[in-house]
């Protein structure tokens, strides 16, 4: 899973050339100036990095959720969650991880800096950064309340 521009998409799927001028960003892309994006670091707070074979889709698809829609509904926050497959049962603490993730922004929003850390989503530009290993989307994995 990587982030073009500011939507989650399954890496597996799309090819570089689809991309055109659009920013790729993978997880390894998150971090700034060796400093670990506010949704990891709400996912290592929260102990929701269990085994990893989720965490990359899990955290990319926050980062897209948080910054199309900064406080979530917990039906919203499931449905950008749902095709990650958490084989470790860490469900809940990864819902709690996106919440605190939410409240770490807001938190930078209060001092001022309101979705910095999300705002190099909306730059295009004609090379990937970060580009690593990311894969993702392979099946269900919090699914609908109930």
């Amino acid at each position: 899973m990587v982030l073009v521009g500011a939507k989650a998409t399954q890496s597996c799927k799309l090819a570089v050339s689809e991309v055109g001028s659009a920013r790729i960003t993978t997880l390894e892309g998150l971090i700034e100036e060796g400093e670990l994006h506010p949704v990891q670091q709400a996912f290592i707070e929260e102990q929701a990095a269990q085994c990893g074979y989720c965490l990359n889709g899990m955290i990319i698809s926050t980062a897209a959720l948080l910054w199309k829609t900064p406080h979530p509904s917990e039906l919203q926050i499931r449905e950008a969650l749902d095709g990650n497959l958490c084989r470790c049962g860490s469900h809940l603490r990864i819902l709690r991880a996106v919440r605190r993730a939410e409240s770490l922004l807001i938190g930078e929003e209060d001092n001022g800096y309101s979705n910095t850390r999300l705002k190099f989503m909306e730059r295009p530009t004609n090379r990937a950064s970060g580009i690593g290993e990311a894969r993702g989307g392979l099946g269900r994995g919090i699914g609908p309340i109930g």
